[in-house]
């Protein structure tokens, strides 16, 4: 794909952090139904109008998302095979629902400063989770929000990302973002303190796992010094916070500590215990959705109703299981197509890193990017297929697509001797 590349101004962020902040607004819906289509049209105009600029694209990034595209759809044309008389109009709007953001990605993310400002603008969004469940927790449940339930004795909220489950697993996606691109320490640390706290505060355990999968990435990434500063955090201030949480009874946090490790007698009683969740999701619940539709379904797909709850079937039983979401949509060749789109974007990032000195902003753009990713496909095996939903997708499409169709803008960077940011 080489066509020339116009380069047009500040009009790019706006209209990014609109498209992005469109998606990110999605439980805007509770109030409206009529809200679902604003994210929809603005990413589709948006796509409109940059699709009279011509611009240039890596060709072999570009056929390896076409592809990755056009399987993703496959699944559309067999799920009356299997379902006839399902009624798929809520299905079908849910799984296309991402689309038009991954289109207008490919137009809009023209650069790293486009690709790192909608990084930031998830971020922030995040961020803005994270004060929803605190407010909350203080002046009570938002009544437009997903409805809240109870663990451990305590009321568990949703939040501006979503249901009950969303803000453990997004939040983790924000911390690579916020400890790698945010230039102002005070900013930096304070919203990593934020995110991480409110993450605490949702009593699940995908909050305490995707934490802990951070500082285990950035402990095996990082130079001698940050492996020094994060052994002295665990081993230090970690256990020290705990203690002081435990002392002043901050009860949210308490519980979700306790939810994992069940220090106190009794705790947890309320749920089941890590092991068994686990043991639930990678094989348990996906072992429901096999009895149901068979090794037929496994290989081929369903359609639509592998997607269960996800997809607007809720009577289907839910694998929690994206590997198996997968499969049981898609069947093994929607599998393969996802795994070697992973793949090729894992490797993609690897050979970006030798055109990068270390340290420099351009290899810390890419190492964002791994984690990011990495992140993603993790809980993917215990959440589900996150690229669907409005913030899996926003990331998930993000750097999908900015790593598949723009390449030499890292190559360019990296000979830089002074690149800003």
């Amino acid at each position: 794909m080489d066509n020339t590349r116009k380069e047009i101004g500040p009009q790019d962020y706006f209209f990014i952090f609109l498209a992005t902040g469109a998606y990110l607004l999605h439980t805007l819906r509770n109030i409206s139904e009529l809200y679902s289509g604003i994210p929809l049209l603005i990413s589709i105009v948006g796509f409109l109008l940059y699709s009279l600029n011509r611009t240039k694209v890596d060709s072999v990034g570009f056929y390896a998302l076409l592809l990755f595209i056009l399987s993703y759809l496959l699944p559309l044309t067999y799920s009356y095979l299997w379902y006839p008389d399902e009624s798929y109009t809520i299905s079908f709007a849910r799984y296309l629902y991402m689309i038009p953001f991954a289109l207008f990605c490919i137009l809009a993310i023209k650069s790293t400063a486009h690709y790192v400002f909608l990084l930031k603008v998830f971020s922030f969004f995040i961020l803005l989770g994270g004060f929803s469940i605190f407010y909350q927790i203080v002046l009570g449940a938002i009544s437009w929000f997903p409805e809240a339930s109870e663990r451990e004795g305590l009321v568990r909220f949703s939040s501006l990302a979503g249901n009950l489950t969303a803000y453990g697993i997004f939040g983790g996606l924000a911390l690579p973002i916020i400890y790698f691109l945010f230039d102002n320490k005070m900013i930096r640390y304070c919203s990593l303190g934020i995110v991480i706290i409110a993450m605490l505060c949702t009593l699940q355990k995908a909050a305490i796992v995707n934490i802990a999968l951070f500082f285990m990435l950035l402990f095996f990434s990082g130079a001698m010094i940050n492996k020094l500063k994060i052994i002295g955090f665990v081993v230090f201030v970690l256990p020290l916070l705990i203690f002081v949480f435990y002392f002043l009874e901050v009860s949210y946090v308490v519980a979700t500590v306790d939810n994992i490790f069940r220090f106190k007698e009794g705790s947890g009683a309320s749920d089941v215990t890590f092991a068994q969740s686990l043991l639930d999701r990678l094989w348990f619940l996906p072992s429901q959705l096999y009895e149901m539709h068979g090794s037929s379904g496994l290989i081929f797909g369903v359609g639509m109703v592998g997607g269960s709850g996800t997809l607007g079937f809720p009577d289907y039983p839910m694998a929690h299981n994206g590997i198996f979401d997968l499969l049981f949509i898609g069947g093994i060749l929607n599998l393969l197509a996802f795994s070697t789109l992973v793949i090729f974007i894992l490797w993609r990032l690897k050979n970006l890193e030798k055109y990068c000195i270390a340290q420099s902003y351009p290899h810390t753009v890419i190492k964002v990017s791994i984690f990011i990713y990495l992140l993603i496909m993790v809980n993917m095996l215990f959440a589900g297929p996150l690229h669907v939903q409005p913030y899996g997708g926003v990331i998930f499409y993000a750097v999908t697509v900015f790593v598949c169709l723009r390449p030499d803008e890292i190559r360019r960077q990296a000979t830089c001797v002074d690149v800003k940011r």
